[in-house]
């Protein structure tokens, strides 16, 4: 809708998310019941992605994996992802002012080369690895993943 659009600032895209699947187990250090309202609220503690599919115009995202989640909330473990039209997609966040102009450059040289790698050039498949929040390809960290915690 026009909300994920303005925060994009994705002019051309498409007016609707085509297709959202999500497929996932969470697991929790206790039980979901009327004490989980009254008292403490249940802390995540794992999660088996089985399968995240989206598709936004001739952008398409899927992802499994499975993490841990420690008492601070910072996830550890691996997730998949496979992304077809992925320059498009980074576009659409450095419109969105989600990186900078000094790393799309950098990002789209890195990308193109793992592409290449997967075999389709406008393709990405890649294993992202999470230690403590922190994410990377191999040894190339991207960044951070906040806390996962329920509000």
């Amino acid at each position: 809708g026009e909300g994920l659009r303005h925060l994009t600032d994705a002019r051309t895209a498409p007016d609707v998310l085509a297709f959202l699947k999500l497929d996932a187990a969470l697991a929790f250090d206790s039980a979901w019941n009327r004490h989980a309202i009254e008292t403490r609220r249940p802390v995540l503690t794992a999660v088996q992605l089985n399968q995240l599919q989206a598709e936004w115009g001739d952008l398409d995202l899927k992802a499994a994996g499975d993490l841990t989640v420690d008492a601070a909330g910072l996830a550890s473990g691996s997730i998949t992802v496979k992304v077809r039209n992925w320059r498009e997609m980074l576009l659409l966040t450095a419109r969105a002012g989600w990186i900078s102009e000094n790393h799309f450059g950098v990002l789209e040289k890195g990308f193109e080369l793992l592409a290449a790698l997967s075999g389709e050039s406008e393709t990405l498949d890649v294993p992202l690895t999470l230690r403590h929040g922190q994410v990377s390809v191999g040894p190339v960290p991207l960044g951070t993943l906040g806390p996962l915690r329920i509000p």
